[in-house]
């Protein structure tokens, strides 16, 4: 019994450090994904690190990552613009990318948030370079 009350108190100091670490990783394996995903079907459009391309927004924008929730983001990424060339890239709506891959390129796309410069014009293509 003793035995069973001392690795019971060990589980429960351990178990929280465990899950944060694991957490941790998983962010970090998770950005890494996003930007793959990022560099070999988004950056066409929107420039490589996410900068500003020919034709679409810089979403590397202070401003823009400020204004979009995550869940904004996964949307649009998801479901394309009507109207404008962002095509849909889930699975769902015709695309070639699953949940767990949109998740990663916005995962990539947060990371960018804390160094993004100041563009507040950022809806105008290629304005970070």
């Amino acid at each position: 019994m003793a035995v069973l009350i001392v690795s019971y108190t060990v589980y429960q100091w351990r178990e929280p450090h465990l899950r944060a670490d694991a957490a941790g990783t998983q962010v970090v394996n998770s950005t890494s994904q996003g930007r793959d995903i990022f560099a070999s079907h988004c950056a066409t459009c929107h420039g490589d690190n996410a900068t500003g391309g020919q034709t679409a927004p810089t979403l590397n924008s202070k401003q823009f990552l400020e204004a979009a929730s995550d869940p904004v983001i996964r949307n649009i990424v998801s479901s394309g613009i009507p109207g404008t060339a962002m095509p849909t890239w889930s699975i769902d709506f015709g695309g070639a990318l699953t949940q767990q891959q949109i998740d990663a390129v916005v995962s990539y796309l947060r990371s960018l948030e804390p160094k993004a410069p100041s563009i507040p014009n950022w809806r105008q293509a290629a304005q970070a370079k």
